[in-house]
Protein backbone atom coordinates (compact mmCIF):
# COMPACT_ATOMS: atom_id res chain seq x y z
CA UNK A 1 0.00 0.00 0.00
CA UNK A 2 2.78 2.38 0.95
CA UNK A 3 4.59 1.73 -2.33
CA UNK A 4 1.41 2.38 -4.36
CA UNK A 5 0.90 5.76 -2.64
CA UNK A 6 4.50 6.76 -3.35
CA UNK A 7 4.09 5.85 -7.03
CA UNK A 8 0.94 7.96 -7.27
CA UNK A 9 2.71 10.91 -5.69
CA UNK A 10 5.61 10.59 -8.13
CA UNK A 11 3.17 10.44 -11.06
CA UNK A 12 1.40 13.57 -9.87
CA UNK A 13 4.70 15.42 -9.56
CA UNK A 14 5.69 14.49 -13.09
CA UNK A 15 2.35 15.67 -14.49
CA UNK A 16 2.64 18.90 -12.56
CA UNK A 17 6.11 19.57 -14.01
CA UNK A 18 4.87 18.90 -17.52
CA UNK A 19 1.97 21.33 -17.16
CA UNK A 20 4.29 24.08 -15.99
CA UNK A 21 6.45 24.00 -19.12
CA UNK A 22 6.00 27.22 -21.10
CA UNK A 23 4.34 26.82 -24.48
CA UNK A 24 5.32 29.41 -27.08
CA UNK A 25 3.78 29.90 -30.49
CA UNK A 26 5.89 32.20 -32.68
CA UNK A 27 3.31 31.97 -35.46
CA UNK A 28 1.24 34.71 -33.83
CA UNK A 29 4.24 37.08 -34.06
CA UNK A 30 4.89 36.05 -37.65
CA UNK A 31 1.27 36.77 -38.53
CA UNK A 32 1.56 40.22 -36.93
CA UNK A 33 4.75 40.96 -38.88
CA UNK A 34 3.14 39.77 -42.11
CA UNK A 35 0.00 41.83 -41.48
CA UNK A 36 2.05 44.98 -40.85
CA UNK A 37 4.09 44.48 -44.03
CA UNK A 38 0.91 43.91 -46.04
CA UNK A 39 -0.76 47.00 -44.54
CA UNK A 40 2.18 49.27 -45.36
CA UNK A 41 2.38 47.82 -48.88
CA UNK A 42 -1.28 48.67 -49.45
CA UNK A 43 -0.93 52.17 -48.02
CA UNK A 44 2.08 52.93 -50.25
CA UNK A 45 0.18 51.69 -53.31
CA UNK A 46 -2.86 53.76 -52.33
CA UNK A 47 -0.68 56.88 -51.99
CA UNK A 48 0.78 56.31 -55.44
CA UNK A 49 -2.70 55.73 -56.93
CA UNK A 50 -4.03 58.99 -55.45
CA UNK A 51 -1.02 60.90 -56.78
CA UNK A 52 -1.80 59.70 -60.31
CA UNK A 53 -5.58 60.20 -60.09
CA UNK A 54 -6.45 63.05 -62.45
CA UNK A 55 -10.21 62.76 -61.84
CA UNK A 56 -10.09 64.46 -58.42
CA UNK A 57 -9.41 68.07 -57.51
CA UNK A 58 -6.17 69.24 -55.96
CA UNK A 59 -7.97 69.80 -52.63
CA UNK A 60 -9.43 66.27 -52.65
CA UNK A 61 -6.05 64.81 -53.56
CA UNK A 62 -4.32 66.69 -50.73
CA UNK A 63 -6.92 65.51 -48.19
CA UNK A 64 -6.68 61.89 -49.31
CA UNK A 65 -2.87 61.96 -49.31
CA UNK A 66 -2.77 63.51 -45.82
CA UNK A 67 -5.10 60.81 -44.48
CA UNK A 68 -3.09 58.01 -46.06
CA UNK A 69 0.22 59.45 -44.87
CA UNK A 70 -1.18 59.84 -41.35
CA UNK A 71 -2.26 56.19 -41.39
CA UNK A 72 1.18 55.21 -42.69
CA UNK A 73 2.86 57.11 -39.85
CA UNK A 74 0.53 55.50 -37.31
CA UNK A 75 1.77 52.11 -38.48
CA UNK A 76 5.38 53.23 -38.12
CA UNK A 77 6.12 54.02 -41.78
CA UNK A 78 8.98 52.46 -43.71
CA UNK A 79 11.06 51.97 -40.56
CA UNK A 80 8.34 49.73 -39.10
CA UNK A 81 8.19 47.83 -42.39
CA UNK A 82 11.95 47.22 -42.29
CA UNK A 83 11.85 46.19 -38.63
CA UNK A 84 9.00 43.74 -39.27
CA UNK A 85 10.87 42.29 -42.26
CA UNK A 86 13.99 41.82 -40.15
CA UNK A 87 12.03 40.15 -37.34
CA UNK A 88 10.42 37.85 -39.87
CA UNK A 89 13.86 36.73 -41.06
CA UNK A 90 15.04 36.15 -37.48
CA UNK A 91 11.99 34.09 -36.57
CA UNK A 92 12.61 31.91 -39.60
CA UNK A 93 16.19 31.23 -38.55
CA UNK A 94 17.54 34.30 -40.37
CA UNK A 95 16.56 32.77 -43.68
CA UNK A 96 16.84 35.39 -46.39
CA UNK A 97 17.42 35.37 -50.10
CA UNK A 98 21.17 35.96 -49.71
CA UNK A 99 21.63 32.24 -48.97
CA UNK A 100 19.92 31.38 -52.25
CA UNK A 101 22.02 34.01 -54.09
CA UNK A 102 25.26 32.59 -52.68
CA UNK A 103 24.26 29.05 -53.57
CA UNK A 104 23.53 30.10 -57.17
CA UNK A 105 26.71 32.17 -57.45
CA UNK A 106 28.83 29.20 -56.41
CA UNK A 107 27.32 27.31 -59.36
CA UNK A 108 27.67 30.14 -61.88
CA UNK A 109 31.11 31.60 -61.22
CA UNK A 110 34.56 30.74 -59.97
CA UNK A 111 35.47 32.63 -56.83
CA UNK A 112 38.18 35.20 -57.60
CA UNK A 113 41.46 34.67 -55.77
CA UNK A 114 42.59 38.31 -56.06
CA UNK A 115 40.89 40.94 -53.89
CA UNK A 116 40.88 43.53 -56.69
CA UNK A 117 38.85 41.12 -58.82
CA UNK A 118 36.07 40.56 -56.30
CA UNK A 119 32.50 40.11 -57.53
CA UNK A 120 30.81 43.52 -57.63
CA UNK A 121 27.34 43.00 -56.15
CA UNK A 122 24.54 45.56 -55.81
CA UNK A 123 21.87 44.63 -53.23
CA UNK A 124 18.78 46.81 -53.71
CA UNK A 125 16.45 47.44 -50.77
CA UNK A 126 18.82 45.76 -48.30
CA UNK A 127 18.04 45.58 -44.58
CA UNK A 128 21.73 45.01 -43.89
CA UNK A 129 24.85 43.91 -45.76
CA UNK A 130 24.02 40.24 -46.19
CA UNK A 131 27.38 39.48 -47.83
CA UNK A 132 29.80 40.90 -45.29
CA UNK A 133 31.05 37.41 -44.39
CA UNK A 134 31.93 36.87 -48.07
CA UNK A 135 33.89 40.13 -48.39
CA UNK A 136 37.03 38.20 -49.37
CA UNK A 137 35.41 37.52 -52.76
CA UNK A 138 32.29 39.73 -52.88
CA UNK A 139 32.36 43.53 -52.81
CA UNK A 140 28.76 44.35 -51.83
CA UNK A 141 27.10 47.74 -52.28
CA UNK A 142 23.90 47.59 -50.22
CA UNK A 143 21.40 50.41 -50.77
CA UNK A 144 17.97 51.38 -49.45
CA UNK A 145 15.72 54.45 -49.38
CA UNK A 146 15.71 54.50 -45.58
CA UNK A 147 18.59 52.40 -44.20
CA UNK A 148 18.15 50.87 -40.76
CA UNK A 149 21.71 49.56 -40.63
CA UNK A 150 25.09 51.30 -40.86
CA UNK A 151 26.30 48.91 -43.56
CA UNK A 152 23.59 50.10 -45.97
CA UNK A 153 24.00 53.20 -48.13
CA UNK A 154 21.06 55.63 -48.41
CA UNK A 155 20.06 55.79 -52.07
CA UNK A 156 17.09 55.65 -54.41
CA UNK A 157 17.70 52.90 -56.95
CA UNK A 158 16.04 54.89 -59.74
CA UNK A 159 18.48 57.79 -59.30
CA UNK A 160 21.42 55.70 -58.06
CA UNK A 161 24.73 56.26 -59.86
CA UNK A 162 28.11 54.58 -59.48
CA UNK A 163 31.43 54.76 -61.23
CA UNK A 164 31.29 51.06 -62.00
CA UNK A 165 28.91 48.46 -63.37
CA UNK A 166 28.02 45.36 -61.37
CA UNK A 167 28.55 41.66 -61.90
CA UNK A 168 25.46 40.89 -59.83
CA UNK A 169 22.31 42.85 -59.02
CA UNK A 170 19.96 41.50 -56.36
CA UNK A 171 16.38 42.72 -56.69
CA UNK A 172 14.70 40.78 -53.90
CA UNK A 173 11.19 41.68 -52.69
CA UNK A 174 11.65 45.24 -53.93
CA UNK A 175 9.72 45.71 -57.14
CA UNK A 176 6.47 44.50 -55.55
CA UNK A 177 6.75 47.41 -53.11
CA UNK A 178 6.54 49.93 -55.99
CA UNK A 179 2.91 50.78 -56.76
CA UNK A 180 3.56 52.58 -60.04
CA UNK A 181 3.84 50.29 -63.10
CA UNK A 182 6.00 52.80 -64.96
CA UNK A 183 8.48 52.95 -62.06
CA UNK A 184 8.61 49.16 -61.93
CA UNK A 185 9.53 49.15 -65.60
CA UNK A 186 12.14 51.84 -65.00
CA UNK A 187 13.69 49.71 -62.25
CA UNK A 188 14.15 46.79 -64.64
CA UNK A 189 15.67 49.10 -67.26
CA UNK A 190 18.00 50.46 -64.57
CA UNK A 191 19.15 46.89 -63.91
CA UNK A 192 20.19 46.61 -67.55
CA UNK A 193 22.13 49.87 -67.41
CA UNK A 194 23.97 48.95 -64.20
CA UNK A 195 24.67 45.31 -65.05
CA UNK A 196 27.86 44.23 -66.79
CA UNK A 197 27.57 42.22 -69.99
CA UNK A 198 27.26 38.55 -68.92
CA UNK A 199 26.39 39.77 -65.42
CA UNK A 200 23.43 38.45 -63.42
CA UNK A 201 20.19 39.73 -61.93
CA UNK A 202 18.72 37.75 -59.06
CA UNK A 203 15.01 38.53 -58.99
CA UNK A 204 12.66 37.54 -56.16
CA UNK A 205 8.94 38.33 -55.98
CA UNK A 206 6.08 36.99 -53.83
CA UNK A 207 4.12 34.19 -55.49
CA UNK A 208 0.95 36.06 -54.51
CA UNK A 209 1.92 38.88 -56.90
CA UNK A 210 1.80 36.36 -59.75
CA UNK A 211 -1.24 34.39 -58.59
CA UNK A 212 -3.44 37.40 -57.78
CA UNK A 213 -2.54 39.69 -60.67
CA UNK A 214 -4.76 40.08 -63.73
CA UNK A 215 -1.80 41.23 -65.81
CA UNK A 216 1.41 39.65 -64.56
CA UNK A 217 2.44 36.02 -64.65
CA UNK A 218 5.63 33.99 -64.66
CA UNK A 219 6.01 33.95 -68.44
CA UNK A 220 5.48 37.71 -68.77
CA UNK A 221 8.30 38.41 -66.29
CA UNK A 222 10.64 36.31 -68.43
CA UNK A 223 9.48 38.10 -71.59
CA UNK A 224 10.09 41.54 -70.03
CA UNK A 225 13.64 40.59 -69.03
CA UNK A 226 14.27 39.05 -72.46
CA UNK A 227 13.20 42.33 -74.12
CA UNK A 228 15.96 44.01 -72.10
CA UNK A 229 18.64 41.61 -73.32
CA UNK A 230 18.52 39.09 -70.46
CA UNK A 231 18.25 35.32 -70.67
CA UNK A 232 16.44 33.34 -67.98
CA UNK A 233 18.88 30.80 -66.52
CA UNK A 234 16.86 29.30 -63.70
CA UNK A 235 13.53 29.39 -61.88
CA UNK A 236 12.57 28.18 -58.44
CA UNK A 237 9.29 28.57 -56.57
CA UNK A 238 8.78 28.02 -52.85
CA UNK A 239 5.47 28.19 -51.04
CA UNK A 240 5.60 32.00 -50.89
CA UNK A 241 8.37 33.24 -53.19
CA UNK A 242 9.36 33.03 -56.85
CA UNK A 243 13.14 33.02 -57.48
CA UNK A 244 14.65 33.80 -60.88
CA UNK A 245 18.18 34.22 -62.26
CA UNK A 246 18.77 36.23 -65.43
CA UNK A 247 21.99 36.88 -67.34
CA UNK A 248 22.57 39.96 -69.52
CA UNK A 249 23.70 38.57 -72.88
CA UNK A 250 22.72 41.44 -75.20
CA UNK A 251 24.14 44.78 -74.08
CA UNK A 252 22.07 47.07 -76.31
CA UNK A 253 18.82 45.34 -77.24
CA UNK A 254 16.41 47.02 -79.67
CA UNK A 255 13.60 48.19 -77.44
CA UNK A 256 10.13 48.84 -78.86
Amino acid sequence: MGNNNNNKKKTKKKRKKKSLRPVTDPSCHIRKDGHLISTIHNLMKAIDTVKRDESITHVEQTMKLNNLKESLNQHGGLQAYQFASKLGEERHGKQNTSKWVLKQLNKLITRPSIKDERVQLLDVGALQNNYINQRSWIDCTAIDLNPCDGTVRKADFLTFTDSKKFDVIVLSLVINFVGNAEKRGNMLQKCRRLCKLNGYVFFVIPVACLMNSRYLDDNLINEIFESLGFVNLSNHTSQKLSYKVFQLQIENPKLN
